[in-house]
């Protein structure tokens, strides 16, 4: 009997014989933070199953393709019946190291430079806030922050030492941050708080509060 796992690491293809089969499967893949690599649709909504068999293949990056036997064939993937799987099996998950690369925990809340929406890592993969909840955000978002293409924006911890700019001041103030203070939370996010004395000090300089 194969691991799921075996799906992820070895590029297994999984054939499915009925349209039961493939709805089991997709849930499975959807459970562990799979999505279709060239379609919107959720993995619980569609099969692309119709009469007769129907084969998908997981690559590296978690994205899902399907098509008919002959589409694998000639690559010389491995075929695995959905059957033979372990369904108990879990895929082994790397979120948690991910998100230490990144310096986050798992389902820590950030924000990322240049966008507006909040995010947090979970075993599903990045996943971003909207009115409507957390939804699971693109696989390019996650391989920019990886890659450094997308930084995320640094966001004071409970006592961190913090710079504090003011019109009025002569230079910044250390403080010390409060998540549970309105006012700390106001002035970081209309940017008056910093991590570092010289990137206040320069922030004051753009101002033109201090020459």
């Amino acid at each position: 009997m194969r691991r799921l796992n075996d799906v992820l690491e070895n590029s297994l293809i999984i054939e499915c014989n009925t349209k039961k089969d493939a709805k089991d499967f997709l849930k499975i893949l959807h459970e562990n933070g799979v999505r279709w690599q060239n379609h919107r649709d959720d993995l619980l909504e569609t099969t692309f199953w119709e009469e007769g068999k129907i084969y998908y293949r997981v690559d590296s990056f978690k994205k899902l393709s399907y098509g008919g036997r002959k589409c694998f064939q000639n690559h010389n993937y491995e075929i695995v019946k959905f059957q033979e799987l372990n369904k108990e099996d879990k895929m082994n998950n790397k979120m948690t190291e991910v998100a230490k690369i990144l310096g986050k925990e798992l389902e820590e809340e950030f924000m990322i430079e240049g966008k507006s929406a909040k995010y947090m890592l979970t075993e599903k993969g990045l996943l971003y806030r909207s009115l409507g909840g957390w939804n699971l955000s693109v696989i390019d978002m996650l391989q920019s922050l990886l890659t450094g293409k997308l930084k995320i924006k640094w966001t004071p911890k409970q006592g961190e030492k913090i710079w504090e700019v003011l019109p009025w001041a002569k230079s910044p103030i250390e403080i010390k941050f409060y998540s549970d203070s309105y006012h700390h939370k106001l002035l970081f996010e209309r940017g008056f708080i910093f991590k570092t004395e010289q990137e206040a000090i320069q922030n004051m300089k753009d101002r033109g509060w201090i020459i």
